[in-house]
């Protein structure tokens, strides 16, 4: 998602209120969200939000979005939180759940694809 064509917010003191705030003003939801957040390095974290929402003919989409921000200083104090800024954003689709084991074999339970927590690249 090219971020130098977006008006949103891009940097501030929490990843997930930043998050939450970058998603709302990117694409808008009334569907609930799970938002997990890892610092894997020093001055780096990723947020992880998984966003469900149901449209009115009761279908649902779900959408896995990722953001890696940067710390890069502190506001005015030393004590102040560090300040954040988005640096990527990505986001996968969640596929439609398909029963693939009774496509090709109907005497199994499991799928003989393996799919990785429903988001794949090719749907």
């Amino acid at each position: 998602m090219p971020l130098e064509n977006l008006n949103s917010i891009l940097q501030g003191s929490d990843p997930i209120k930043l998050a939450q705030n970058f998603l709302d003003d990117v694409r808008p939801t009334k569907g609930d969200r799970k938002i997990e957040v890892e610092y894997p390095q020093a001055h780096q974290s990723i947020v992880t939000v998984i966003q469900k929402t149901k449209s009115q003919d009761a279908t649902s989409e779900v959408m896995r979005y990722r953001l890696e921000m940067n710390s890069f200083g502190r506001s005015l104090l030393s004590s102040s939180p560090p300040i954040w800024r988005i640096v990527w954003v990505g986001s996968q689709v969640q596929c439609p759940t398909k029963n693939l084991a009774k496509k090709n074999n109907p005497k199994l339970k499991t799928p003989t694809k393996p799919v990785q927590d429903g988001f794949d690249k090719e749907c």
